[in-house]
């Protein structure tokens, strides 16, 4: 069944880009930058009450300048970094800093958990000339000089205040959507909210930690998993019951578009849209313009 052309209607309504928004936190800061190149991509910004920064994934290498310019408004310092999982359109900007401008920003530690290659390209054939792109960039990742470590379930990291929980390891899902299904999950407890940050976990990732850690999603905003349509079901979300959804999401994937115009595409925005109308969530903003949560 298709979503209603109400729904629809109504939810985009409410969906704003590049907003000034009403103040959530307590000093603190969350910055969504839109993608320099027009594509779908994750990155995100936590500015504490200090001035110290934490970065999540970073999208493609086309966003490294804009991360750079945004971190350095508040820092030359990145104290935290983490990492979803091994697709491009969230770690490659952070392979093009290490390989081109390394000096740019001090790292302080690196976290991340990627699925192995080797299982990867059992799981799933179709993946391999992507998996063997991300794999050139995940090796000078591995192998620069950034302290790092390699993430497990229960793991905190705090900055500042901020904390960092990672939920989960890498589910090694045999399906036709592996590396997605991997994503490491962050709950992450800023001043009095929590943000979950959801990478590109697909519908079986999120029903294995909806089995595993249901108590641990719950969280007053929700990043939208992979770019809002095709990733974690309904029943995900409604053990979240977020107030505020951030889409990563640019314009032509916002309106289903594939060049015929609004609704033309193949994609699932306007379900997952209808979704959050069912679920109550009343504020949306989508990155088609850079948003700023404050």
């Amino acid at each position: 069944m298709k979503p209603s052309l109400c729904c629809s209607v109504l939810l985009m309504s409410l969906a704003v880009s590049g907003a000034q928004l009403p103040d959530l936190f307590e000093g603190e800061q969350v910055i969504f930058p839109s993608s320099v190149r027009g594509s779908q991509m994750f990155s995100a910004i936590i500015v504490t009450k200090n001035k110290h920064v934490i970065v999540f994934d970073g999208g493609w290498r086309e966003d490294n300048a804009n991360l750079i310019k945004i971190v350095k408004e508040f820092s030359d310092t990145v104290d935290l970094w983490c990492i979803t999982h091994a697709h491009g359109d969230h770690f490659w900007q952070l392979a093009e800093f290490i390989e081109k401008t390394p000096d740019a920003l001090k790292i302080k530690k690196l976290c991340y958990n990627f699925i192995s290659e080797e299982w990867i390209k059992e799981a799933d054939k179709r993946e391999k000339g992507c998996l063997q792109e991300a794999m050139t960039t995940i090796t000078p990742l591995k192998t620069s000089n950034i302290p790092q470590q390699i993430t497990k379930a229960g793991d905190i990291f705090e900055v500042d205040g901020v904390k960092v929980e990672v939920l989960n390891d890498p589910y090694p899902i045999q399906t036709g959507n592996p590396i997605n299904n991997a994503s490491v999950v962050y709950n992450v407890t800023i001043g009095s909210k929590k943000m979950l940050v959801t990478g590109d976990l697909g519908v079986e990732g999120g029903n294995r930690l909806l089995e595993l850690c249901p108590d641990k999603l719950k969280a007053d905003i929700v990043v939208l998993a992979h770019h809002g349509q095709n990733g974690a079901n309904k029943n995900f979300y409604d053990a979240v019951k977020p107030s505020v959804a951030i889409w990563p999401t640019p314009r032509w994937l916002w309106e289903n578009d594939n060049g015929g115009g609004p609704g033309s595409g193949p994609w699932r925005t306007n379900y997952v849209k209808c979704w959050m109308q069912d679920l109550g969530v009343k504020r949306q903003y989508n990155t088609i313009k850079e948003v700023r949560l404050k």
